[in-house]
Formats: structure tokens, C-alpha cells, sequence
């Protein structure tokens, strides 16, 4: 399930449990997690009922933080799939989409391009598994009706989803195809070894990938969704929770029906109508695993659309019908997406604020949201849409002080000449901080402001009930909650906070109804849980107490943000007692991971803080100081006052700042340095204080030589981490550091390297960049690599050894040598996991080398042909038009060489003047430098000049690709080559 953000950054973590057995007999698998990137919550229950064929999910979003958030979701159905496997958009989808709607096509038969494969043009039925030589995905486009299904023709059966199609929006296809490269991932990376998979993907709230849809503070958002199975239908026209129905006509007016239903049916009728009148009345008994199916023969010409097939049930309702739309021309596509220009080049205020706001919506990492708002705001400072846009983006990174500015400039226009705002947002914002900052009579009157905004209504008095919990004012604060609930009955932290209020008021009975109400929208509520526990001991109902806290113990799964997530929320209703006796459950729990995790025990120590207890404060602050900071990863901004209280007690608590610093760096990295600093300046063994400022000065300050004086200084304090070794030797890279200096390092601390792939991967490159090729090969062939999906680094690599060895063996005039490194060159090691790609962009220089090596043999017929599969072989890579265009030259082709080159030389000029631009829909991969960028540019200019045998222009094309960048390794190569150091071409 991916939940809130593309497959969730949490998506490697266990989730919180629960099996549940039904009044009405069935049984429920409920699994969830609070989400930690997002601090909301979501909850999907899997029921299976009795009597029926389906399969019922049920979602529930929850937004449990003060923020508009924006979210996704997708559920990845994995089936299996062969040649005779179709998937099957309802009827009334006539196009699909690619991610980021950056693409259409036609659906089902494509007729045009499709994300740059041409053979899509060629009428390609798009709906068979087979027909998709490469990994794909398609969405259905604006889909109206509620199924998607799959259909295995050799198995006679199938799989269907039923939905609300207003809510349940999305339906995709993705498949890794049944090419080389894709059946890689799908039988050995991903799967077992029981064959290929496609995955039937439904999406709720969005319809493609990436699409989000807002979710305001403390909204629920529900959905429901079923599988069901299918058989002897052929596949299917209709589908409802009920039943699906399919109809085909055939060869010789024969006419197939079939009917499946979700359970039992006794008496249904089977009604077959032909221009509205009715040809065939058929009465069944049916159930899942009994379908109907029939075939009608009819005379004459019969047109599907003039069929209409119905099931009514033993009343004579109608369940499921189906009739085909007259056939008509297929309209013309939607328009793809385009990237947003530079805020400079939008034309007002209300578009850069839009397209600022679609940037944030969809989490865009390649863009800055902030730069669309701001360019408003140079143009009128008192923006009220950008100026509470930056006011929210300043205060989720905790800069107060600027969120305040920008919320009161919104609010200054909203309330000129005394004017009542229609829209309080800023004002609820404001509050916040003001509620936050302990300013709380100023506070609560902003607060009521935004209540007065019915959109904020409900977060508003929430907020105002919190305020009212911690100043000990529970009946102020029961009304608040009250008034909250009155708007948003199913606002989670209200119930929450309410069954509390109770519970602190005497009224037991009525916060256990509330709680079991919480239990009920979220069965993996832990607030209610406790607090059913808690009531339960009070009451001396010691059993019914222990199972509670069997059940608390179960969801909260020994995972320490768990606890702490629990005790932040009693927390920030000033509720110590509850959140102190959570943690102490945590810390007596014995448990590695829990008991001992850091962040626990600082909070107990700030709980006893606040309690007045300085000396239990300052025990549980030194124990928090002793413990390893492995695994710990602060996020919350309301530990920012755990940390600076530590402080206070112990002045040299080095991983107090550490650990802030790990918190603040997406946040404020400016702050997150200087809490780094001081770290590493109290604690300089610390390894990873240095690491972690390393990372800061590269990816934040730029400045990559203090960055490299950080790695290189963690290393000093442990050589054992491989992650280091890798992070480092590409900061070496970048810089353009001796490749001699980087191999030495490297080889030496091989023991450590070869512990992390990506760092053994960098030391094969700089192998394969010195020549070190035996030893590279060697690595790469004993080795097994786990494939990475947008990682192309070592295939890349082990071509490379390969040909370069080639080349060396061809110098000394051993081509049986060479021929047999050209030949591995073109293979594919299973260790690698990484499938034969038939389009790889560097084939033509592959099979450009191997016919060389084959007429330096003296075999001209084995030649011709890889001359000839160097031209024919496609590629995405500018640089692979030299190889093609030495092939032609080499087949007396003279006139389609030059053009092949002059197209090469005009790609390596532009890329040499571009500046570069972001790709909006980048995925995967760095960003270049410019010195990288002019590097290539150069690169391909060399190529472009050699090939046309004007050497001096390529000596001075390749001179300058390896100045700007020395790991242009091909430039070297072929520099070298130029001024007679190493093997011709």
C-alpha cells in the first residue's frame, strides 16, 4: 500500500496490527502506522465475510497534525501474468496516461507515441501483457466506471476491483514487460521464482502517480474497495459488488454470455435483449463457483451495440447489465502536462502563487515552491495567498519569527478598513505559533478569529481545547471540544483529547464510549487503548486492564517514535502523568531499541524537569547522554525544547546538539551546522557528527572542500563504515581529485569497501578508470549485486572493463582476447541482476568494437555483421552516433557517417552553451555540475572532430573535457590515443 507519498518512506518498516473477528461472522486483518515523514496516520482493514467471493478493503486517512497536508494512495496489486494475460479498463476508457500525465495514448489500441517508444504507433493492442516489450505503466484517463480487472485466457479466469469511482479515482497497469530487462525484476530481483507479475494498481483520491489531494487539519478521509475472483467469462464487460457480467459476439452470430456473482443467487435470470427486444429469458441458480455461461446463435448482422445482457436477481431487480456504445472515432488526445517556467517569466501574482502551490502539492524535489511565492511578494509584499503560503512553510520549519511577519502581512490586508476576513487561515496559523510560544491570551484570541472561518472551525477549537487542557481549565476546554466535534465529528484528536477531559472530570462512562467511538473509526487507535487501560486500573478491573495493555503493547509494536508519538499528544494537552508512565513502560521494557533509545529517556528527563524534579531530570538526562546514537532520528519540532532543556543541565552534552542538528538540518540547516559544530567540538571521536557535517557542506553550503575535510576526519575516527568510504570518493569525484590518490584509499580500505555496495561500486569505477581492469572483472564476477531500480552504474561499468581491456589486447595485436572481452562485454552476468536491455544506448559502440576486433582477425564476414548491428541498433546516447558512424564508414557509407557526426558535433555545442535545466520529471539521479555538463559537451565535440578525422580539434575537444572533469574517462581514453600513449582506434 502506498499511503500518503509515492511507496512511503516508510514503506521497509513494520506496521502496527490487529485481527478482529465480526458480529456477522467475518474477520478483519487491520494494519496501519503512524507515518512518520508526514506525522499522519492511516489505517487499512482487509475483511473476508462469509458467503461471499470478495475480498473487502477498507482505508481510513487520517491527518492527526495541525497542517493542510497532501497525500496519495495506490494499492499495488501484484497477479500473475503470461502471453495470455489481458487487463481490462472499463468500456468507457478511451485513453491512458503515463506518471505525471507527461504522456497519452490511445486506449486500448495506441496509434501514436507513448513516452518516447516509437512502437507504439504501430497499433499495439495495449491491454495484453505481451505486447509491452519494456517496463510500463498506464493509467486510465478520466475513469467513470468502478472496476478493473485482469483476465489469465489460458486459465479461463480472472480478477476483478469494484469501487466508488468518485472516490476510488485511479486504475493502472504496470508491468516490467517480457523482455530481457524487465523479467529480471519480476522473477529474480522482486519475486520468488514462480514467473513473471503485473501489478492491477487502484488508487483512491488520485489517479495517477504522482497525484495528490489535500487533506486539511484533523480530516478523516474513507474509502472502500473489493477483489473478487473470476472464472469461465472470458472477461468482462460490467462489474459491481454483486456480480460481473461479460458478452461477446463472434464468428457465425454466435453470441457468448457470462455472469459470476459474489454469492449465492438461486432463481436469477438471465435476460439477453437485440434492439430492446428480448431474445432469450434464462432462470439460474449461480454463485462463485458456479457462473453462468451460455452461447446464443443468432442470424444475420449482429452488432454487439444493439445487445444488451442483464442478470436480474429471483425479485426481477436488475443486478449488473451491459451494453456496448456504438463505435466511434477516436477523439483527439488530452494535453500532456507542461513544466512550470522561472517565476520571473509567469505573468501575475495569482499564477505563481498556483504554481507554487501545485509544486508543494505534489512534493516536487527538483523545484523550490518558496520561489514562486516570493517572486509574488517582490511584486506586492502584502500577497494575502503567498504571504500565508511562506507564513505555514516558515512555521514547519520552526523559523517563528518570519512565519509571524508573513501571517500578519496577510492578515493586515484581510482586515483593512475593519473588515471581517471571509478566510481566517492566517489567522489559525498564527495562533498556532502564538499557542506554541506559550503566548496563550494572544493566542486564544486569534484562535476564536479563525473559529469564526467554518473551513477552520474544527482545528480552531481544537487548538483552543488544548490551550484550555494546559492551563488546567477542563470544562473551558470540554466545550471547546466539543465545538469541534459539532463540525468535525470524526476529527481523531478531539476524541482523543475529550476522552481525557472526561476521564480527569470523573465522567469514566462517557469517555469509555468515546473511546470505544475512536476505537471504532480507527481499530488501531492507541490513545484509546491506553486510556481504556488507565480506566480499567482505576476501576480495580485488573484483567480487562491487562488486556488492554496487551493490546497497547501489540500496536505500539516496541517502536520507540510509536511511544513517543503517544506521549507527545498527552503532552501537548499537559498531561504529564500519562505521557511520564508511557515512557517508563518504554524505558522497562528490556527491549534493544526501545528501553535504550536516546530520545526516550531525554524526554522522561524533561517530563521530571517540568515536574520540578531536578534530580530525576538530570539522571535521566545523563542516561540519555550514555547511550549509543544509532538508529536515533529525531523529527519532531517539539523536541527542540527536550534537547535545549538537556542543555541546560548538562552544557556539554555533545549529542544533545547532535542530535538537534539532525532534527533542524531539512528544516534550518544553517542552525543544524552550528548545532553540528558544536557537537563535533565537544565530542570530536564522534564519527558521525563529522559525517553528518560533511554531507551539510556539500549539499547545503556547496562548499564541497570542507565538506571532504569532514568525511575525511569521520574516517579517522572510524575506518569501518562503508558508507562513508562511498559518500566521500563521490565528493573526490566531483571535485576532480588524482584518480591515483582515490585508488590508493580505496584499495587499501577494500575490507570495509567491499562491506556496502555503492562503495565497492565506486572502487570498481576508479579500478576501471586506472586500468585496474583484472581486478575490477573480478569484483564485478564475484560479487552479487542487489539491483537498484534507476541505478545503471555497475552494467555500465563492467562494459566498460570489458571494452577497455579489448582495446589493450588489440594493441598487442591478441584479438582472440579481445574478441572474447567484447563478447562478455554483450552479456549480462545473473549475479548483477540486471536483464538484457535489446536497446541498450551503448550497443553500437559494443558491436562497433567487436566487428574492429573481428577484422583485425582477418574474419571480414563476422565483422560486416556487427558493423551492420552497430548501425541498426538504437540509443538513447548522443556519443553512440560516433560508433554507428565509424560502422558506416567502415561499410563504405560515407555520405550517412558525416551526417550521423554533424549531428553529433551540433548536440556537444549546445550542451557546452546550455546552462542547464531541472527536469521536471525526474525520478532518480543527481544533477549535473556545469563543468560536468561542458565536460560531455566536449566530450561528444572530440568524438564529433575524430570522427572526421580532424584530429587537432578532437585533441583540443578531449584536452578540455578532461580539464573539466577528470573522470571523462573516454575522453582520456582517447586523448591518450591522440597523442600516441596508448592503443589506436
Amino acid at each position: 500500500f502506498c499511503v500518503f507519498h509515492h511507496h512511503r518512506a516508510s514503506t521497509h518498516m513494520p506496521v502496527d496490527y490487529r485481527l478482529t473477528e465480526n458480529p456477522d461472522g467475518s474477520s478483519t486483518i487491520w494494519i496501519g502506522e503512524f507515518e512518520p515523514r508526514h506525522r499522519m496516520n492511516w489505517t487499512i482493514g482487509i475483511t473476508l465475510y462469509p458467503g461471499k467471493s470478495y475480498l473487502e478493503v477498507a482505508g481510513t486517512l487520517m491527518n492527526t497534525t495541525e497542517n493542510i497536508n497532501s497525500f496519495l494512495y495506490w494499492a499495488n496489486v501484484a497477479t500473475h501474468v503470461n502471453e495470455d494475460y489481458q487487463v481490462i479498463f472499463p468500456p468507457s476508457v478511451d485513453f491512458a496516461v503515463f506518471h505525471s500525465k507527461n504522456s497519452f495514448a490511445h486506449w486500448p489500441v495506441t496509434s501514436e507515441s507513448y513516452t518516447g517508444k516509437e512502437y507504439y504507433r504501430y497499433g499495439v493492442d495495449d491491454s495484453w501483457w505481451k505486447n509491452h516489450p519494456l517496463q510500463i505503466s498506464f493509467f486510465a484517463y478520466d475513469l467513470k466506471d468502478g472496476f478493473l480487472a485482469g483476465y489469465d485466457h489460458s486459465k479461463n479466469a480472472g480478477t476483478v476491483h469494484v469501487c466508488n469511482p468518485n472516490i476510488v479515482k485511479g486504475a493502472k497497469l504496470w508491468e516490467w514487460g517480457p523482455g530481457y530487462q524487465g523479467s529480471m525484476w519480476d522473477t529474480k530481483v522482486l519475486t520468488d521464482q514462480d514467473g513473471p507479475y503485473a501489478e492491477l494498481m487502484t488508487g483512491a483520491y488520485s489517479d495517477n502517480q504522482p497525484d495528490y489531494s489535500w487533506i486539511k487539519p484533523y480530516e478523516v478521509k474513507q474509502f472502500k474497495q473489493y477483489w473478487y475472483p473470476l472464472r469461465e467469462t472470458k472477461g468482462v464487460d460490467n462489474a459491481n459488488l454483486d456480480a460481473s457480467i461479460n458478452l461477446e459476439v463472434g464468428e457465425n452470430g454466435r453470441v457468448f454470455m457470462a455472469a459470476n456473482t459474489t454469492g449465492k443467487m438461486d432463481d436469477a435470470l438471465i435476460v439477453l435483449e437485440h434492439q430492446g427486444k428480448t431474445i432469450l429469458e434464462k432462470s439460474v441458480d449461480i454463485d462463485p463457483a458456479n457462473p453462468f455461461t451460455g452461447v446464443q446463435l443468432m442470424e444475420g448482422n449482429i452488432r454487439e451495440h444493439d445487445l444488451r445482457l442483464s442478470l436480474l436477481n429471483s425479485s426481477g431487480r436488475e443486478i449488473i447489465s451491459c451494453q456496448a456504445e456504438p463505435p466511434a472515432p477516436a477523439g483527439p488526445l488530452p494535453e500532456a502536462i507542461v513544466p512550470p517556467g522561472e517565476p520571473s517569466e509567469i505573468k501575475t501574482t495569482e499564477e505563481l502563487y498556483y504554481t507554487g502551490m501545485r509544486i508543494r502539492q505534489f512534493h516536487n524535489a527538483r523545484m523550490r515552491a518558496e520561489d514562486y511565492f516570493l517572486e509574488a511578494l517582490a511584486r506586492d509584499p502584502l500577497d494575502v495567498r503567498c504571504n500565508t503560503a511562506m507564513g505555514i512553510i516558515y512555521k514547519e520549519k520552526g523559523e517563528m519569527e518570519e512565519a509571524k511577519r508573513c501571517l500578519r502581512h496577510a492578515i493586515s490586508r484581510l482586515t483593512r478598513d475593519y473588515t471581517r476576513p471571509r478566510d481566517c487561515e492566517p489567522f489559525y496559523h498564527l495562533g498556532l505559533i502564538l499557542k506554541h510560544e506559550g503566548s496563550f491570551e494572544a493566542a486564544i484570541d486569534t484562535l476564536y478569529r479563525a473559529a469564526w472561518d467554518y473551513p477552520f472551525r474544527s482545528p480552531s477549537y481544537f487548538q483552543l481545547a488544548q490551550l484550555f487542557s494546559l492551563q488546567g481549565k477542563y470544562g473551558d476546554a470540554l466545550e471547546a471540544v466539543d465545538q469541534s466535534l459539532l463540525v468535525n465529528a470524526m476529527n481523531i484528536n478531539a476524541l482523543c483529547l475529550k476522552t481525557s477531559l472526561l476521564r480527569w472530570t470523573g465522567d469514566q462512562a462517557q469517555a469509555r464510549l468515546v473511546a470505544k467511538q475512536l476505537l471504532q473509526i480507527d481499530p488501531l487507535n492507541k490513545y484509546a487503548v491506553n486510556e481504556l487501560r488507565m480506566m480499567d486500573d482505576q476501576l480495580g478491573e485488573y484483567d480487562a486492564a491487562r488486556q488492554h495493555e496487551t493490546l497497547l503493547k501489540q500496536l505500539l509494536r516496541d517502536y520507540p517514535e510509536n511511544y513517543l508519538e503517544l506521549a507527545v499528544d498527552y503532552m501537548n494537552a499537559d498531561f504529564r502523568q500519562e505521557a511520564t508512565q508511557l515512557l517508563q513502560i518504554a524505558k522497562a521494557s528490556g527491549k534493544a531499541g526501545l528501553s535504550d533509545y536516546p530520545t526516550i529517556h531525554y524526554y522522561l528527563g524533561y517530563l521530571h524537569h517540568l515536574k520540578g524534579d531536578t534530580r530525576a531530570a538530570g539522571e535521566y538526562f545523563r542516561q540519555g547522554i550514555s547511550l549509543p546514537v544509532d538508529y536515533c532520528f529525531p523529527f519532531r519540532l517539539e523536541t527542540l525544547k527536550v534537547y535545549r532543556t538537556a542543555l541546560e543541565y548538562q552544557p556539554d552534552d555533545a549529542k544533545a546538539y547532535y542530535y538537534t542538528g539532525n532534527l533542524l538540518y531539512d528544516k534550518q540547516p544553517q542552525k543544524a551546522m552550528e548545532a553540528w559544530e558544536r557537537a563535533a567540538g565537544l565530542e570530536p571521536a564522534m564519527a558521525i557528527v563529522h559525517r553528518n557535517l560533511g554531507f551539510g557542506h556539500h549539499q547545503y553550503a556547496g562548499d564541497i572542500d570542507k565538506a571532504i575535510i569532514a568525511y575525511e576526519t569521520a574516517l579517522s575516527h572510524d575506518k569501518t563504515q562503508p558508507k562513508y568510504y562511498a559518500e566521500l570518493d563521490r565528493l573526490y569525484e566531483r571535485r576532480g581529485d588524482p584518480l591515483e590518490k582515490r585508488l590508493a584509499w580505496l584499495t587499501s580500505n577494500h575490507e570495509y569497501v567491499a562491506r556496502r555496495q555503492d562503495a565497492l561500486l565506486q572502487e570498481i569505477k576508479v579500478l576501471v578508470h586506472t586500468g585496474g581492469y583484472d581486478r575490477a572483472i573480478a569484483y564485478m564476477n564475484s560479487t552479487h549485486f542487489q539491483r537498484q531500480e534507476g541505478s545503471e552504474q555497475l552494467h555500465g561499468m563492467y562494459v566498460t572493463a570489458h571494452l577497455l581491456r579489448a582495446k589493450e589486447s588489440m594493441a598487442r595485436g591478441n584479438n582472440e582476447k579481445a574478441i572474447e572481452d567484447l563478447l562478455m562485454a554483450d552479456t549480462y552476468p545473473e549475479n548483477h541482476m540486471v536483464g538484457r536491455d535489446t536497446a541498450y544506448y551503448r550497443n553500437p559502440q559494443i558491436f562497433y568494437y567487436t566487428g574492429l576486433a573481428y577484422e583485425l582477425d582477418g574474419d571480414k564476414k563476422a565483422a560486416q555483421a556487427y558493423y551492420n548491428k552497430s548501425i541498426k541498433a538504437t540509443s538513447r546516447d548522443p556519443g553512440s552516433l560516433y560508433y554507428r558512424a565509424l560502422a558506416y564508414q567502415k561499410l563504405i557509407q560515407k555520405k550517412e557517417a558525416l551526417a550521423l557526426l554533424d549531428d553529433l558535433l551540433r548536440i556537444g555545442e549546445k550542451r557546452v552553451e546550455s546552462s542547464g535545466e531541472v527536469d521536471f520529471f525526474a525520478k532518480f539521479g543527481d544533477d549535473q555540475t556545469d563543468n560536468q555538463r561542458k565536460a560531455d559537451g566536449y566530450y561528444l565535440m572530440g568524438l564529433g572532430y575524430m570522427g572526421k578525422a580532424d584530429l587537432r580539434l578532437a585533441n583540443e575537444c578531449f584536452a578540455k573535457s578532461v580539464k573539466l572533469d577528470v573522470n571523462q574517462l573516454w575522453a582520456r581514453v582517447y586523448l591518450d590515443e591522440l597523442t600516441g600513449t596508448a592503443a589506436s582506434r
